[in-house]
């Protein structure tokens, strides 16, 4: 039986993902969480083989998103890691990977596909969603592709959506304990990738990444 702890920030969506699991043959729900607080709380208290968590849980003492990640797999390097987003692109795929995710899910696809999820990343295996492997394939790029390492690094890539997410730099150097100059350093090297003129396009770019 594979022991699943679940989190994410939208009620609805965790008691459906948790309905939806109740008649998955050989998965256990035994937890389940609403922000990186209690997800880290509940992992504390509760064995558990594959974690399933939404990407963005803003709010709280714990980080979210990659440094969220980065966190799951350096306490908890036996416990596999299931990601729920909204969005998925290449470039948000490799850090996401990096960061310790074996599996991405997008919430738009089919409930099954998580239960599918569960039991690959259970196995040590990675799994994209349906819609994620026809997008990729739309544009040619191979599945090989997209544990590739990404143009932006995991850490440029984290000062991008916590800029995004309304964070000033004092904040996001606070938050992954980092010197005010060191973030910002990363910020406009990440603006100098995605070729960004200024911050209304970084914020777009964000978006356009998929991680807000």
């Amino acid at each position: 039986m594979i022991r699943v702890v679940l989190a994410d920030d939208h009620p609805i969506v965790l008691l459906g993902i948790k309905n939806a699991l109740a008649t998955a043959p050989g998965i256990t729900v035994v937890g389940s969480a609403d922000s990186p607080d209690g997800l880290f709380a509940c992992l504390a208290q509760t064995p558990c083989d594959v974690v399933v968590t939404d990407f963005s849980m803003p709010g709280g003492t714990q980080p979210d998103g990659l440094a969220m990640l980065q966190q799951l797999r350096a306490q908890y390097p036996h416990v596999h890691v299931v990601v729920l987003t909204k969005i998925a692109t290449p470039t948000m795929i490799s850090p996401a990977l990096q960061a310790g995710a074996l599996a991405l899910v997008e919430k738009s696809a089919a409930i099954k596909e998580i239960s599918t999820a569960i039991q690959r990343a259970a196995s040590g295996l990675s799994y994209f969603t349906e819609s994620i492997r026809n997008e990729f394939a739309s544009l040619g790029v191979a599945q090989s592709q997209l544990t590739a390492r990404a143009a932006l690094s995991p850490r440029e890539m984290e000062v991008v959506r916590l800029f995004a997410s309304g964070h000033t730099n004092n904040q996001i150097a606070q938050i992954l304990g980092l010197s005010a100059k060191t973030t910002s350093r990363q910020k406009q090297d990440a603006m100098r990738k995605l070729a960004a003129r200024n911050d209304a396009e970084l914020i777009t770019y964000a978006k356009d990444l998929g991680l807000l």
